[in-house]
């Protein structure tokens, strides 16, 4: 909190001076500008061989691309006030913001123990001589836009809703996510975020560092991508269990997935169908579902599971770390429909013999002192998952010796709690 209040008094302004759009040749090459103090940073993201567009008709969109990516460096500080010169907003997007900026950097609130509110996290102001950009008028096609990151949630999703009219969307795709692309019929997006070089010094100095809502940025960006290409739906990969918080930290839900979550997904649809276009459908195809049942219909893809990676800590090098909650986690939603032999031919080992795992399971299960930091499911999915593990068994692995499991029922399915359209409800409902 020291450090907190140190840096908000010696950087009180943050500044999103402006944002630059090139596009030559059928490539997109986009800029953000911010600053703090005597500090410049400049933010890029790139497009290649897009369709012919007119840009410019796309420029809100882009500039509050800008406005969300500003999250991560002005995380750097928490400067007190966040101050727009390329752009203006109104009281109720300010507001809009804030509220993403608080529950979106909980995470990063909890792990830095800074004491906020809504009122007073930041403030944001606008040069109010810039009058507000349109709404965006997208003529779209009825097709989606999968976006896709390598784990079995969206491998689900891309296997649901396949068609020659569909396409897959990668930022900064990482080898498990490339491997699949390349071996789908289907029109693959790639594109290139590349965040400015200094914030990585910068973390390792005095400076504030922690978890950003990532996929509050790719909704923003995704919004951008379908409207260059003109297709009508972004089916996200986000289940019902992401709605679950970690903990509860100076009276705020702390929600690692807080971007990910319903509440997020709906104020986002309410923000961009006033602001920015009504001509685009963005919601969770697996909302519905728990882990469990998305754990279910992936282990029926056994294509998928020589290539799929859901860890972070590997993930550049494409690997299993098999020490990580997120590991541990797809392992054992896996393992509840997977017989060992399968598990150990896609980890490489038996993670519940791990002994070293102990606490992270009890964490995981919701006897230890909080829910891990990583996108993973509830504590009652845990359990239920540990239930039937046991079931394959005629000795218990050593971490679920001396656990006291008992049966449970699978949760049942959401399907009232969702953005998807009747087209795509009907496609989910028919995998059951």
């Amino acid at each position: 909190m020291k450090q907190f209040n140190n840096l908000r008094q010696k950087y009180p302004i943050f500044t999103y001076k402006k944002y630059e759009i090139n596009y030559k040749d059928d490539n997109l090459n986009l800029k953000f500008h911010y600053s703090f103090g005597d500090y410049k940073f400049i933010h890029n993201l790139s497009w290649q061989n897009i369709p012919k567009t007119d840009i410019k008709t796309l420029e809100n969109i882009i500039f509050h691309i800008g406005l969300v990516e500003s999250i991560s460096y002005w995380k750097l500080t928490c400067s007190k006030e966040l101050k727009i010169e390329c752009g203006n907003i109104d009281e109720d997007q300010q507001n809009w913001f804030k509220k993403l900026f608080l529950n979106g950097l909980g995470e990063f609130i909890y792990i830095n123990k800074i004491l906020v509110s809504l009122d007073d996290f930041v403030n944001i102001t606008c040069t109010k001589d810039l009058s507000t950009l349109p709404k965006v008028d997208i003529k779209t096609k009825e097709a989606n836009l999968i976006p896709i990151g390598g784990g079995k949630d969206s491998c689900v999703t891309y296997e649901l809703l396949k068609d020659d009219s569909s396409y897959l969307f990668a930022m900064n795709p990482i080898e498990p996510t490339r491997k699949i692309m390349a071996n789908s019929s289907l029109k693959n997006i790639k594109m290139k975020r590349v965040l400015d070089p200094q914030i990585i010094e910068l973390n390792k100095q005095e400076f504030l560092n922690g978890h950003v809502p990532f996929s509050s940025i790719l909704s923003f960006i995704s919004l951008l991508t379908a409207s260059i290409y003109n297709l009508k739906y972004i089916p996200l990969s986000n289940e019902s269990s992401a709605n679950e918080e970690n903990i509860i930290f100076n009276n705020i839900k702390i929600n690692h997935q807080y971007s990910k979550s319903i509440e997020y997904e709906n104020d986002f649809r309410s923000y961009y169908k006033k602001y920015l276009t009504d001509d685009i459908e963005y919601f969770s195809f697996l909302r519905p579902l728990h882990e469990l049942h998305i754990a279910k219909l992936f282990s029926k893809y056994r294509y998928f599971h020589d290539i799929f990676l859901s860890c972070n800590v590997g993930s550049k090098r494409g690997v299993w770390c098999t020490k990580c909650p997120k590991c541990l986690f797809t392992f054992v939603m896996l393992h509840a429909y997977l017989d060992t032999k399968a598990m150990i031919n896609i980890f490489g080992v038996n993670m519940l013999e791990d002994d070293s795992l102990k606490d992270m399971l009890k964490n995981l299960m919701g006897n230890g002192e909080i829910k891990p930091f990583e996108c993973v499911g509830t504590y009652e999915e845990v359990n239920i998952a540990l239930s039937l593990i046991s079931k394959q068994y005629s000795e218990l692995p050593s971490l679920l010796q001396k656990l006291d499991i008992k049966s449970h029922t699978i949760p049942t399915i959401n399907w009232k709690e969702h953005n998807l359209t009747k087209m795509h409800l009907d496609i989910l409902k028919n995998a059951f």
